[in-house]
């Protein structure tokens, strides 16, 4: 469980959490709004990229570990009315800027930009998945994609995948686009700003430019609310908080298993020992050498608690399947951690065994032959 959950640490979430500010808007619109509303997300998020200590701003209808909506889409030339043909896709509408504000790496082609507006090429930028799946062995940009919001989408850059679901690998859809905020059709942009994600870059901590964030929306809007105010790490971490909670509550348990199994090791291989302490004079007396007598004692006691490891070990990869939900990355037949466990228990029983041993080869063996 603890090697699991460093592994969900350090996967890579396709973005840089760091540094980033993350805030939630609702505007309620109608379609003849359209264009104030655009006006306003606009200037918003000039406004916040002038914020000291900010170094970029960006607004989406997604955003990984927290929101995001499911479209479906077809290639160019495919048949719109075969399902066989069409794909689905995690839809981010989004400013121009929200790609490198999130960090997320340009693998071929260029960005969305300022210059994608409503009147202009309608374009989208898909991610390195769908562009496998759906354009293997050729090149992806100036392809269409139909079916979306915004429809024919030309694409213009594939971006690498980011982590949306989590970090425990479950991906419900796979295939990722984004498309231009300033694109999508007045009498869709009502649905899409019912919800709109505002990040901010920072320079220091994201939370120290929260206060002046919100200022700078009812700055534009005072009866404008703002409401989920985070940072992307605390989301990040906040996707595996089951895991965490499972680790911590059975690494509990396993480590006060693992103490009392070392204990019980230790006083019965012990007990073995004191046992023999007479015999152990004995031979001593008769001339047998200290090294012998050590060999002879670790040899009982490591054999028994080698059998005892290997019952164990057998039991453990029996009960494994029932951990099987519970790791990432990490095979519930670990070499490295069955391995350790039983190397740290063999440690603890040639400890119990020498200890005694050596204390039984100082007795006197004249003490030792006249009490026999």
């Amino acid at each position: 469980m603890i090697r699991s959950f460093r592994q969900l640490q350090q996967i890579d979430t396709g973005f840089q959490a760091s540094n980033l500010l993350t805030m939630n808007l609702s505007l309620s619109v109608t379609p003849d709004e359209a264009a104030k509303a655009q006006n306003f997300l606009d200037q918003l998020g000039q406004n916040l990229r002038q914020l000291p200590g900010a170094q970029s701003a960006a607004l989406s209808s997604g955003l990984p570990f927290d929101s995001g909506v499911e479209d479906s889409f077809n290639l160019e030339g495919d048949d719109a009315n075969d399902p066989r043909t069409a794909g689905m896709a995690l839809v981010y509408l989004t400013s121009p800027e929200y790609l490198q504000t999130m960090g997320i790496r340009l693998l071929r082609g260029r960005y969305i930009t300022s210059q994608d507006r409503a009147g202009s090429t309608p374009v989208v930028v898909i991610d390195e998945t769908l562009a496998r799946k759906h354009f293997p062995d050729q090149n992806p940009i100036g392809k269409r994609l139909n079916g979306l919001v915004i429809e024919p989408a030309e694409i213009i850059g594939v971006v690498s995948q980011v982590k949306h679901y989590g970090l425990d690998g479950q991906v419900p859809v796979d295939n990722q686009v984004y498309l231009p905020l300033a694109q999508v059709p007045p009498q869709s942009l009502p649905f899409v700003v019912r919800r709109i994600n505002v990040l901010v870059r920072t320079a220091g901590d994201p939370l120290g430019v929260a206060s002046a964030a919100r200022g700078e929306v009812q700055a534009l809007n005072v009866n404008q609310p703002v409401f989920n105010v985070n940072t992307m790490e605390r989301l990040v971490a906040s996707s595996i908080t089951g895991q965490r909670f499972s680790l911590i509550l059975l690494a509990l348990f396993a480590g006060l298993a693992l103490v009392l199994a070392a204990v019980g090791i230790y006083g019965v291989m012990s007990s073995v020992v004191e046992q023999r302490t007479r015999e152990i004079g004995i031979r001593v007396a008769v001339g047998a050498q200290r090294r012998d007598v050590l060999r002879l004692v670790a040899s009982q006691g490591l054999g028994l608690t080698g059998i005892g490891v290997g019952i164990g070990l057998i039991g453990s990869l029996a009960l494994t399947r029932v951990m099987a939900t519970l790791l990432s990355g990490v095979s519930t037949t670990d070499p490295l951690t069955f391995a350790g466990v039983a190397s740290l228990l063999i440690a603890v029983a040639a400890l119990a065994c020498y200890v005694p041993a050596r204390r039984a080869m100082k007795v006197d063996p004249l003490q030792a032959l006249r009490h026999e």
